[in-house]
């Protein structure tokens, strides 16, 4: 038997059914092997201990075989980044709810789920680092406006408005210095 604890973001706190395996808190019920092989090559994810939390491994069957791989002869080197650049898919989740019908991004939010509890105009500044992103959750059922404060904001069809509760979209700055509005819009 094994479990599954899903890393893909927006499914680490996952409570629900997939397929027929129960997930809570995004670690699923114990399962077979063949079950877990299945949700790792659908999800990101990893085979944990029954706590749910000690990592065993892969669950992708194509990272269990990289991993099953002989070591090569010759070392990777070892680069060691900085705390603010050491993010990795196993690094914890970062939510934050706001209540506020007008919110400015800042640069903590970087990396950040931010789920609005109300309809919010949500502005994106000048100053923002070049690698920045984040999510942000329609999560009450008035609609999130993202407009540009002194930077271009862009959308592939000019909706800038979140489509509905539950809807998640992201901000994200380009070397350009622009920044693009991604997932779930409508006008």
């Amino acid at each position: 038997m094994a479990r599954v604890r899903l890393t893909a973001l927006g499914m680490e706190l996952y409570t629900g059914t997939i397929g027929k395996v129960r997930f809570v808190d995004g670690v699923s019920a114990d399962i077979s092997d063949s079950q877990a092989r299945v949700i790792g090559a659908a999800y990101k994810s990893v085979l944990v201990a029954a706590d749910g939390t000690t990592v065993l491994g892969p669950a992708s069957p194509t990272a269990q075989a990289a991993a099953a791989q002989p070591a090569r002869a010759a070392v990777a080197p070892t680069v060691i980044a900085s705390e603010d650049q050491a993010r990795t898919d196993l690094e914890r989740f970062y939510l934050k709810s706001i209540d506020l019908p007008a919110y400015t991004l800042d640069q903590d939010d970087a990396g950040y789920l931010l789920d609005f509890a109300q309809g919010t105009v949500v502005t994106v500044p000048t100053g923002l680092s070049d690698d920045f992103y984040c999510s942000l959750r329609q999560g009450g059922s008035s609609q999130i406006r993202v407009t540009g404060a002194g930077v271009v904001v862009e959308e592939i069809d000019n909706q800038f408005r979140s489509e509905k509760r539950l809807a998640i979209m992201q901000v994200v700055r380009f070397p350009d210095g622009k920044f693009q509005l991604m997932g779930r819009t409508a006008p």
